[in-house]
């Protein structure tokens, strides 16, 4: 039970229920031109998404041979043009970037181009 007032001043007081119904209506703004308005740019946290070694028919590998092509793909989000660092971590192999032995399995440095590189790298046995 409610009581109230409505203009105007005079108006006699008035008693009863009051209730509220939601119409359901939605406020959707319409002819609203943003043209010329600040944006702020959006600059994504830079991430590694994933990274895993194919072989050259891009199937997933687990284990790996000596003296094969394999092919790591790194994918990531707000690295391009910065450098990122790769440990692939296989004590039972290692690998040739452009003849050169990555150091302990890992691809250093490596500058980043596109959200998806793909590196070829050449399996050859550990020096122990």
């Amino acid at each position: 039970m409610g009581t109230g007032k409505m203009p105007p001043a005079n108006a006699p007081i008035e008693s009863g229920k009051i209730e509220f119904i939601d119409s359901g209506q939605i406020n959707v703004p319409e002819n609203i031109d943003t043209t010329g308005m600040p944006m702020p740019e959006y600059i994504p946290t830079p991430k590694v998404i994933d990274f895993y070694l194919t072989d050259k028919h891009n199937n997933r590998l687990e284990s790996v041979d000596y003296g094969t092509f394999v092919y790591l793909h790194i994918k990531t989000v707000g690295y391009i043009g910065k450098t990122i660092s790769v440990d692939m971590n296989n004590e039972k192999a290692d690998y040739l970037l452009n003849g050169e032995r990555l150091e302990k399995d890992v691809l250093k440095d490596y500058l980043v181009q596109n959200n998806e590189e793909i590196v070829e790298l050449k399996v050859v046995e550990p020096l122990n």
